[in-house]
């Protein structure tokens, strides 16, 4: 018989290697072919990359770092790092466009590797990596000048180093993601409650493990002093007026987008991963009852605050079911349903509860229940199943042993 680290020993590991090899050929073709399709980066301006670019041309004309008086009167109402970061790019290449969009393809392959790629290599994360692939949003957005990328980069790879029990250093990429976009506000707020709760609870023991992602959402506040307000004030003036706005007003929600989100993580978490990983072990409904229970109670949402604020496509989910759909009741009932799935998928009150719960809240008080919004709290899904902390297995991971001698 073949002893321990013998041939046969070796072989699935030598396999896994080979599907690690051919995942990162796959990885390297799709994001050649995403380039090419684009004129190899070269493409015009689209869409929101025209006033994106803009304001890239209004950080060259400021000093570095910019001062406050500055970061108060650039034209958007996002914070401000994508800008800074293209502009400084653009002073050093010259490349225009082209540099800032190589880097966001740059930073999200390395997203994807980082969900997909170990140390000792899993199917199981090469799955995960495929299914962040599969939303709609992942190479669109990688092959053109949108904060999207940078933001998503940053906040995947602080909840990495998380995971691998470094909370500080997690905490500064956490931060800088809030430096790029706000909303990235809801993973670093996510993980202070999770962890407080296990600390108070006597399972984990480091306070760094809940005060460094404080740390981190706390930075929020230094972007409001700043700014004097939720965004720049010429940024304010532009937008604002142009949607809805209940982050401007307490006690103002808009409930449908909450629930939106909702069916987003059903359509592009959810079932993939049923549909990759083949099974539906992590739905628990603890008795029937419990299931009816939140079907009905997230029915009676539903038909509360449909979301059906816009006549226009809310993105590619939207664009896909209006066609099939009748009328709008059964476009609702569609929606419900991939809703449902969420909501029974994530039962346990572990770090994806909490991720959804402030990713729902958040996205109440958003302007827009736009799909691409959900990127984030789709890549930090992809990675917790990667490492199996959505299956049950330790979160942060376990510390290595020490070799002895």
């Amino acid at each position: 018989m073949p002893t321990n680290g013998g041939p046969a020993a070796s072989s699935p590991l030598r396999r896994a290697r080979n599907h690690q090899w051919l995942f990162l050929v796959a990885l390297c073709i799709a994001y050649a072919v995403a380039a090419a399709v684009e004129d190899g980066l070269h493409q015009p301006l689209f869409k929101d990359e025209k006033h994106f670019w803009s304001t890239v041309q209004v950080f060259r004309g400021y000093g570095f770092p910019p001062s406050v008086e500055e970061l108060r009167s650039y034209p958007e109402v996002l914070t401000p790092l994508s800008f800074i970061v293209w502009s400084q790019l653009d002073n050093h290449t010259g490349a225009g466009p082209f540099g800032g969009r190589l880097l966001n393809l740059l930073l999200s392959f390395t997203a994807i590797s980082i969900i997909a790629l170990r140390r000792r290599p899993d199917d199981a994360a090469l799955l995960a990596g495929v299914g962040m692939l599969l939303y709609p949003y992942t190479l669109p957005l990688s092959v053109h000048l949108y904060t999207d990328v940078l933001a998503v980069f940053l906040v995947l790879l602080g909840t990495a180093l998380y995971a691998h029990r470094q909370p500080i250093v997690a905490s500064v990429f956490l931060a800088l993601a809030i430096a790029t976009r706000q909303y990235m506000l809801a993973v670093p707020t996510a993980l202070t409650a999770w962890a407080l709760i296990e600390w108070v609870r006597g399972r984990q023991h480091e306070i760094s493990l809940w005060l460094a992602p404080a740390t981190a959402a706390a930075t929020i506040f230094i972007w409001l002093l700043v700014f004097g307000g939720l965004g720049p004030s010429a940024g304010m003036e532009k937008w604002v007026p142009l949607f809805p706005a209940p982050m401007l007003e307490f006690f103002k929600f808009i409930p449908g987008y909450g629930l939106y989100v909702l069916t987003l993580i059903g359509a592009f978490f959810v079932i993939p991963e049923f549909l990759l990983y083949r099974r539906w072990r992590a739905i628990s409904f603890d008795g029937i009852p419990r299931g009816l229970i939140i079907a009905a109670v997230l029915g009676i949402a539903y038909a509360t605050f449909p979301p059906m604020t816009y006549t226009a496509p809310m993105g590619a989910l939207d664009r896909v079911i209006r066609p099939v759909a009748p009328n709008d009741f059964v476009r609702m009932v569609i929606f419900y349903g991939l809703a449902l799935t969420t909501c029974l998928r994530f039962t346990r009150f572990d770090l994806a509860f909490w991720i959804l719960l402030v990713t729902f809240f958040m996205n109440m008080k958003a302007q827009l229940a736009w799909e691409k919004y959900a990127f984030p709290t789709l890549a930090v899904l992809w990675y917790l199943k990667s490492i199996h902390a959505l299956d049950g297995g330790r979160f942060p991971l376990p510390r290595p042993k020490k070799k002895t001698e």
